[in-house]
């Protein structure tokens, strides 16, 4: 079974692949940088016992911009277009460039909340990548979850 099939045929028009725009998520972005303020504390904690707080605040304060720069960079690098078509996924950042294009390889769902998929590329390694519920509205969210699911048993 393809992928566009999982879709209802109201929803193809034409028979053309379906498009989505991807919202950027607040919920992907807020684990991020609780993330990176948690190691950041983390950080401060284990070498400020050792060396002094004070003496650590310097370092501490650089973690925290590194950590900062990796959320924007991955922030951008996130895709905005997600493309069914028969048997595979595209995705493209803003640019309009192709990020990544394949079946699905596999897929993992956290409720109706995240939405993990791996795209079989030819050649090259597989590219996973997380949507959350917030990028997409509730219905699309759905029908995006089960040819994920179809497409990940059929890999199997």
């Amino acid at each position: 079974m393809s992928l566009s099939d999982a879709l209802p045929r109201a929803d193809r028009s034409d028979g053309l692949p379906r498009h989505f725009v991807l919202r950027r998520s607040a919920s992907l972005h807020a684990c991020a940088i609780a993330f990176a303020i948690c190691a950041t504390i983390a950080f401060h904690v284990t070498f400020g016992a050792r060396f002094g707080t004070w003496q650590v605040v310097p370092p501490s304060c650089a973690v925290m911009a590194l950590f900062g720069i990796g959320i924007v960079r991955w922030s951008r690098a996130q895709p905005v277009s997600l493309q069914i078509g028969a048997d595979m996924l595209t995705l493209r950042n803003r640019a309009g460039t192709k990020l990544a294009e394949g079946p699905v390889a596999a897929c993992g769902q956290w409720s109706g909340h995240l939405l993990m998929l791996t795209l079989a590329a030819g050649g090259s390694r597989s590219r996973p990548f997380l949507i959350a519920a917030d990028m997409l509205d509730a219905d699309a969210f759905r029908r995006l979850a089960v040819p994920g699911r179809r497409g990940a048993r059929a890999a199997l």
